[in-house]
């Protein structure tokens, strides 16, 4: 009876090790395990490409009862879902800076906004939907606000 055990264990045994073995060795590999392994390891990013920008601080006049009470500072960097150019990156900026300096304009003349602050997640998603709009849809990953300052304007 013993024997019998220590056979059939044996045999358990043996047969597992080489169904590993053969799993782990021997067996084609699946087809996208195939083309992962024939696929050209990834380039690294040519030395004018990057994927994130710092644009220009944004001066911005608050207004209230038609008077500049405050001028708001802004500086934001800019997040792409695709490395770009540089060079080519720096045409669209003129384009890129209206749509958000519009944007900010336009998010900015909302009293609520002006006394909750500019790191309301509306403000940044507001943003990232100009920017894709001037850049073109998809381009643009996210935009985060690196700097603001507020300066208030004392009256005459």
């Amino acid at each position: 009876m013993k024997l019998a055990i220590i056979i059939v264990l044996a045999l358990v045994l043996l047969g597992g090790g080489g169904g590993a073995g053969w799993w782990f060795f021997l067996r084609e590999p699946p087809p996208e395990e195939a083309a992962m392994a024939q696929a050209e390891p990834a380039k690294p990013l040519a030395a004018n490409h990057q994927q994130v920008f710092n644009l220009d601080p944004f001066v911005l006049p608050i207004l209230r009862n038609g008077q500049v009470t405050q001028h708001l500072t802004v500086v934001l960097r800019i997040e792409l879902n695709e490395p770009e150019d540089k060079d080519a990156f720096k045409k669209t900026v003129p384009r890129l800076r209206d749509a958000l300096l519009s944007e900010l304009h336009g998010i900015f003349a909302f009293r609520h906004i002006q006394q909750a602050g500019e790191t309301l997640p509306i403000v940044r998603d507001r943003l990232v939907a100009a920017g894709n709009a001037a850049l073109g849809e998809g381009r643009v990953k996210d935009i985060f606000l690196e700097a603001a300052s507020r300066r208030s304007m004392t009256g005459s």
